[in-house]
């Protein structure tokens, strides 16, 4: 019998390959925007390619007290939309695949957005439908009711019984996360539900501006790839076994 496979995320703002290879390789995909938001995190930036290297591109947060991720609030009295878009035309804009997204994307950062989990969840529902995954089920915390009742638990407990809830037998996680749930094995196993680290190992493909420079937004890669972004972004994560 096939493994049920859950993945549990925080949405990002024009995420790097690795967070749609989770999606991939995920029979459930949570998109877990109950956590605080952390400023200087990737849930409002990015990185895209330069011809001086890479950039970030903010989106501006009126991070003000202590809020969760979906209730971050986009300080709209900054330019950042004519920012971003600027410095993606002038990046991407001789890239071969580059007018197949672009005008869908700028359609997308140029709507009026006051949250930023709303901006974060439109990009991602596109770059999901352009590579094929929208057949995933795909779950809001937020919109959760059953989270509720795990909000007094610890970050792990939270975690274990979000895999517990949709019947996981592996929790699918960045190798980010590595460094603090490998501690915590034991509840894992304890509650039947097997720990698989991902590790991206991206292969070199053509850039603009000379040398790679690896985990960059999405969009790097399908302005580069187009239709063949997808199986890059499937072969980045082929050295895992679930």
């Amino acid at each position: 019998m096939k493994k049920k496979t859950v993945a549990i995320m925080q949405p990002s703002y024009l995420p790097w390959v690795g967070f749609f290879e989770l999606i991939y390789r995920a029979d459930v995909f949570v998109v877990y925007d109950t956590v605080q938001f952390d400023k200087n995190g990737w849930r409002n930036r990015n990185r895209i390619k330069t011809a001086n290297g890479s950039l970030w591109l903010t989106v501006p947060v009126k991070a003000s007290g202590r809020p969760k991720l979906c209730e971050a609030v986009i300080d709209n009295s900054k330019k950042w939309r004519k920012q971003h878009l600027r410095s993606i035309e002038l990046n991407y804009g001789k890239c071969q695949y580059f007018n197949d997204y672009f005008p869908q994307l700028e359609k997308i950062l140029n709507s009026d957005w006051q949250y930023l989990n709303d901006l974060n969840l439109a990009l991602i529902k596109y770059f999901l439908a352009v590579l094929d995954l929208t057949g995933k089920e795909f779950i809001i915390s937020s919109k959760l009711d059953e989270y509720e009742s795990m909000a007094g638990l610890d970050k792990v407990g939270r975690l274990i019984e979000l895999c517990k809830f949709f019947k996981a037998d592996v929790f699918y996680e960045p190798m980010g996360g590595k460094c603090y749930l490998e501690i915590e094995k034991k509840r894992f196993e304890q509650a039947n539900i097997q720990l698989v680290f991902q590790n991206i190992e991206s292969q070199p493909y053509n850039q603009p501006f000379g040398n790679f420079i690896p985990n960059l937004s999405i969009i790097d890669l399908l302005f580069s790839l187009g239709p063949s972004a997808r199986e890059a972004m499937v072969k980045s994560g082929a050295n895992v076994i679930i």
